[in-house]
């Protein structure tokens, strides 16, 4: 379960704070077919930024670690996870892992 926040700016980053530092990801995930797991949420302590040089905005929150940026025509969509169900992603047939180890 997320919440989903409508942001009108267009970037290709987005930063979050991790354990003593803050991160700058790319918003579109690798294309390499030779990725193990093709996951495009990342972890966050308390906030998650995005900006285009000009503007900028931040979800700040406290105990909610998981965000993902999601593309849209508008411009991004910052999802926040609220609730996240780990059994569903233990399956054989996930499609975002590439087998067991």
């Amino acid at each position: 379960m997320r919440v989903l926040f409508q942001i009108d700016i267009e970037t290709d980053f987005s930063f979050a704070d991790g354990h003593f530092t803050v991160e700058k990801r790319p918003i579109d995930p690798p294309s390499s077919e030779e990725l193990v797991e093709k996951i495009s949420t990342h972890p966050q302590k308390s906030y998650v930024f995005l900006n285009d040089g000009r503007r900028g905005v931040a979800i700040v929150n406290r105990g909610l670690p998981e965000y993902e940026i999601i593309r849209s025509q508008k411009g991004n969509t910052i999802a926040i996870t609220l609730l996240r169900a780990v059994g569903w992603l233990s399956r054989d047939d996930c499609l975002e892992k590439g087998g067991r180890r």
